[in-house]
């Protein structure tokens, strides 16, 4: 996967704790001395900068999620939601497009694979975690695709794509039968 880099300096964790502070998400402290106890607490200073990325990431998708559900409509969407690719600097390439929507994929679907596996998910989880990870894998290949048009390396490319698109149709099987087996669990319940 072709990584979208950011053009300048990386955000300072305090940088990151005033975003979080502007936003109302941090109630620390925003000194070095409290960065500092707080990297040691997370092992390491990247860690720590880290957990605040995601912490800060999680502030404004709550915000994000909050406007989305207040205009729900598809037309609207379209016209804001390009927003995002704008700011993150992919608007203009397909191939960091494609990236940018396969890394969201995996965003999205890492935690719900960890929820699935808890013993109160079930089978409609495990059939959203594997059809999650499926649409990771299928935006990677199409990713791939586009890398292959750049780079004119289309043979390797073709192999890789195969591997995912494999790996992808195994995790919607899979999917698929656990709400098949799920619809016949509600089935027997209701008769």
């Amino acid at each position: 996967m072709t990584n979208v880099e950011n053009d300048g300096p990386p955000l300072t964790v305090e940088q990151m704790a005033g975003a979080l502070v502007a936003l109302g998400y941090f109630q620390g402290e925003n000194t070095p001395e409290a960065h500092a106890y707080y990297a040691a607490r997370h092992k390491n200073l990247e860690l720590y900068r880290m957990g605040l990325l995601n912490s800060l990431l999680g502030a404004v998708q709550a915000e994000a999620m909050t406007a989305d559900f207040a205009y729900p409509d598809d037309e609207e969407m379209q016209e804001v939601w390009p927003g995002q690719l704008i700011s993150a600097g992919v608007a203009e390439n397909d191939l960091l497009q494609a990236n940018f929507i396969a890394w969201q994929l995996w965003r999205a679907s890492f935690p719900l694979s960890v929820f699935a596996r808890s013993g109160a998910a079930g089978p409609v989880a495990v059939a959203a975690a594997y059809s999650a990870e499926s649409s990771n894998l299928l935006t990677t290949a199409m990713a791939a695709g586009f890398d292959a048009v750049q780079s004119g390396d289309v043979d390797s490319v073709l192999t890789a794509q195969q591997q995912m698109l494999t790996l992808a149709r195994e995790r919607l099987t899979t999917a698929l039968e656990n709400v098949d087996a799920y619809l016949v669990e509600i089935e027997q319940r209701q008769g």
